[in-house]
């Protein structure tokens, strides 16, 4: 019931964008070229990659998420194996556009290597560096495809208290920010951008719009939870961590 307009992310200083998975191709691909965003999209079908192949606008096809981390998914080398012949699949149709998955620092099977890095959280060290901090991964991916790879960094730009994240100072993603490019990282994506969707992962990200609670939406999740509803400081630190990365996409362009 609500209506997301991407010329907001090009008047931030954005120049790519993932949309929520199960988003048509067409009509993702165009409200991004309109707003001078690229699109990365999710589990393509055939005859959209056949379709819109040859469009500038389309960055890269992503297929899965972790599909190595064998904690969360013991059949991850079958899902591994699937992503590997997706891949294959599509590189045949579309022999110029990148395939990737986000997953672990130790895993280089994409065209571009891509893993997120989450250390802002409710307890622990208060440093970025680490055992598994940005410095260690983002070396360790660019060591791993000995730097012949895109190298894309997700960092935080949410909160969690079910799940043990804290929202993140703009100090703190400025440097979550700056780790990742001067350890090899050549882009930076940020989760996430909040909205129904998140909330219903019980995770609050950053707008210029966050809300205490969006009401009501579907349980993408299966877990029965409400979606998270937030306290009226987490809504201003939200926000105001977007007018920080706005600024800092301008910094850094």
């Amino acid at each position: 019931g609500r209506t997301y307009d991407m010329n907001l992310m090009g008047a931030s200083g954005f120049n790519t964008v993932h949309t929520w998975e199960g988003q048509p191709l067409e009509s993702a691909l165009a409200a991004a070229t309109a707003s001078g965003l690229q699109l990365v999209y999710h589990n393509p079908k055939d005859d959209e990659v056949l379709r819109w192949r040859d469009d500038p606008g389309l960055l890269a096809w992503y297929l899965d998420e972790d599909p190595s981390i064998r904690d969360w998914d013991p059949e991850w080398e079958r899902r591994f194996e699937i992503f590997q012949s997706r891949k294959a699949a599509l590189h045949a149709m579309d022999p110029g556009r990148s395939v990737l998955a986000l997953d672990g620092p130790f895993i280089a099977a994409g065209d571009i290597s891509a893993h997120w890095n989450y250390p802002i959280r409710h307890s622990g060290p208060s440093a970025l560096t680490g055992r598994r901090g940005i410095p260690e991964s983002v070396v360790t991916a660019v060591r791993l495809n000995n730097a012949k790879k895109p190298l894309w960094l997700v960092v935080q730009a949410f909160g969690s208290d079910h799940l043990g994240w804290r929202m993140p100072k703009p100090e703190e993603l400025r440097a979550m920010v700056y780790a990742g490019i001067v350890h090899g990282a050549t882009g930076i994506f940020y989760f996430s951008l909040d909205s129904f969707a998140t909330r219903d992962g019980q995770v609050v990200g950053v707008a210029p719009w966050t809300e205490e609670t969006y009401g009501p939406s579907p349980d993408y999740d299966g877990d029965g939870r409400y979606p998270l509803v937030v306290s009226p400081e987490t809504v201003t630190q939200s926000r105001a961590l977007w007018q920080a990365i706005a600024g800092l996409n301008r910094e850094i362009a």
